[in-house]
């Protein structure tokens, strides 16, 4: 009986102790999932070379619409040869419509024949899912908060726009816009006066100041620089700023910034990392660039990521 008695209660404890074996539910954390979006802007454009655009093509004090900068940039749609003069009909960045020929200038070695430039202005940019819903549409939102910014400022014409994102391991999600620098883009006189719309705009897109070089027409900035980063956490969806990595180290960024020969501004949201503790800042410089320059500042990050 002792022998039964004991055989159960060795069955008991090896039963118990299996059940103590048994590995608990394992939770896998969401991993973010980027898609990238590409479009493609396929329509011939002309570099205008002074002149004005009018309401037709004929060359007459009484038709002129709006007077082109030289350099600037609309888009075609249609072309035709009249009196021996080459004309396109198109928009410009500002969203004007009418008739151009470059024989408009009254320049001696301007040149007479249309400037166009067939290449594909491509857009990509990401978005975000895989991850909490809240913070996916904290980041996409913040997203076409950008590329509403791109699209206001590069108007109908377009323009490039590639991205560079960063996806760390410690649930940090970081990306880069690149894109050509516009020149002379006339903004209206109410969206400048918009406190609020154009405080939207000058977050995105570094803007040199606004002058009259077009009278009764708007604000003229030379440079139009829509480089951007942005820095995430990938668990809230909100944007990291640079005391996130670099601590209190303001003196020390201070100095770096002075180093670099040149007056720069530092919005503490507008930088990207990479692996390995990479750190870059886009700087706002002063003029004549007026635009932002890359600047890192690896050496002083204090967090492991």
């Amino acid at each position: 009986m002792k022998k039964i008695i004991i055989l159960l209660m060795s069955l008991l404890f090896l039963l118990n102790m299996a059940g103590c074996s048994v590995p608990k539910a394992i939770v896998q954390e969401k991993k973010a999932k980027i898609d990238f979006i590409n479009t493609d802007h396929v329509m011939e454009r002309v570099t205008f070379n002074g002149g004005f655009l009018r309401t037709e093509p004929e060359i007459t004090p009484s038709n002129i619409l709006y007077p082109l900068l030289k350099g600037t940039q609309g888009i075609i749609y249609g072309k035709r040869k009249i009196n021996g003069k080459e004309w396109a009909k198109v928009t410009t960045r500002e969203g004007l419509t009418g008739w151009y020929t470059p024989s408009d200038v009254k320049e001696k070695d301007a040149d007479p024949y249309l400037k166009i430039d067939k290449k594909n202005y491509q857009i990509s940019y990401p978005q975000i899912s895989g991850i909490s819903e809240e913070a996916a549409n904290n980041i996409n939102g913040e997203i076409k908060n950008y590329l509403e910014a791109f699209s206001y400022v590069s108007g109908p014409v377009g323009g490039y726009l590639q991205c560079q994102v960063t996806y760390n391991r410690n649930n940090i999600l970081s990306i880069l816009f690149t894109t050509p620098k516009i020149y002379y883009r006339t903004y209206d006189t109410k969206t400048v006066q918009d406190k609020k719309k154009w405080e939207t705009v000058c977050k995105y897109c570094r803007v040199s100041p606004l002058s009259p070089v077009i009278s009764d027409t708007g604000l003229t900035a030379q440079i139009n620089d829509l480089q951007y980063a942005m820095t995430f956490d990938l668990t809230t969806g909100k944007r990291l700023t640079l005391d996130y990595f670099l601590g209190n180290n303001q003196n020390k960024v201070n100095a770096v910034l002075a180093a670099e020969g040149s007056p720069l501004h530092l919005e503490k949201d507008d930088f990207y990392v990479e692996e390995k503790q990479q750190l870059t800042v886009l700087a706002e410089q002063q003029g004549p660039e007026w635009d932002r320059k890359r600047v890192k500042l690896s050496s002083l990050v204090t967090r492991d990521f």
